[in-house]
């Protein structure tokens, strides 16, 4: 406990230090959950630690912390502060755990190791999607899993190790179980919060900067039309206003909510074509492998979408995993 106290006291103190610079906690809207610490109604401390945030960082607090609650008060409280605010959040603070331990609530294990069969990838991949693999990461000191479907791009694709549509449902659903009490951050940056497919270059969220400076629609799509400067003072402005980025965005989002490089290869190239877009690589055969890709499953399941189970991924889909609000 004394340990907690010096650290919270320490976080609270160079917060203060830091008030008066452009510190990136300024100005922002935050939720508090929690128990009689947070509570504003529980006078036992004359002042509560979010109020000195407020004061030194101009923080809008939004309190839900109510005396004498447990951990299993905090999925009511989450809920009343979306309800309220939606996503007009810019972080949650959750602070409480006394009250469990004053009950005599079993702390349980840390974890639990389950098998937990899922078909979602092939070959040696396989064992990356399983509860053991998460449960490892996190021993090792993994704050988060960032899950990427393999696309077969390159000099060399290897087609047979994409995904097929079943197995990209399953790893959906194995996500979607799993964000319900992992004791990591699993993050994706294929589905929002009601399970419809997204692509975050489609939307304008993103974009992939190659090492020569081209300003590339996304990581595997390697041609562009535009490139920045010595010092990259141009960059907001490729963002804005590039026609190619607009107009490609335009013709993917009308194409497929997924994946339009594995779902439909030869289109990407004839819009690429048509724009003279260059190849950004040190190899120069892009057109020639894009050319000869094959069209295999994207993660685009109109119809069979799965929604997320957790209240706090749904609006951390919104507003934090390359949701930011764009995708509505």
């Amino acid at each position: 406990m004394k340990k907690l106290l010096f650290t919270l006291s320490l976080f609270v103190a160079c917060l203060s230090l830091q008030a008066q610079t452009n510190h990136p906690w300024q100005g922002k809207k935050v939720g508090y959950i929690g128990d009689s610490i947070t509570d504003p109604n529980c006078l036992a401390d004359v002042r509560k630690y979010w109020s000195f945030l407020q004061e030194w960082l101009d923080i809008t607090p939004y309190v839900y912390g109510i005396s004498g609650r447990e951990w299993n008060d905090v999925p009511r409280q989450v809920e009343q502060l979306n309800k309220e605010h939606g996503q007009d959040v810019d972080a949650i603070l959750v602070f409480l755990g006394t009250n469990d331990f004053n009950s005599g609530l079993p702390i349980g294990e840390w974890y639990e190791e389950n098998d937990v069969q899922v078909w979602a990838a092939t070959g040696k991949p396989k064992e990356l999607v399983t509860r053991k693999h998460i449960e490892d990461m996190a021993r090792e000191g993994a704050a988060y899993l960032w899950y990427y479907i393999y696309r077969p791009v390159g000099k060399h694709p290897i087609v047979e190790n994409a995904l097929s549509k079943e197995q990209i449902l399953s790893l959906r659903r194995f996500l979607v179980e799993q964000r319900t009490d992992a004791p990591l951050f699993i993050i994706d940056t294929y589905w929002d919060d009601k399970g419809r497919a997204m692509c975050p270059a489609a939307t304008g969220m993103s974009h992939h900067i190659a090492p020569s400076g081209a300003v590339e629609f996304c990581p595997p799509l390697q041609m562009a039309c535009d490139m920045l400067n010595k010092d990259a003072s141009n960059l907001t402005e490729i963002f804005n206003n590039s026609e190619f980025l607009a107009s490609m965005r335009r013709m993917t989002a009308e194409t497929s909510r997924g994946c339009i490089l594995l779902e439909n290869p030869q289109k990407m190239l004839q819009f690429l074509e048509q724009w003279k877009a260059v190849d950004t690589t040190s190899r120069g055969t892009v057109r020639d492998e894009y050319a000869a890709m094959q069209v295999v499953a994207g993660h685009d399941m109109a119809g069979e979408e799965i929604p997320e189970k957790s209240g706090i991924y749904r609006m951390l889909k919104k507003r934090y995993f390359f949701g930011f609000g764009a995708y509505g």
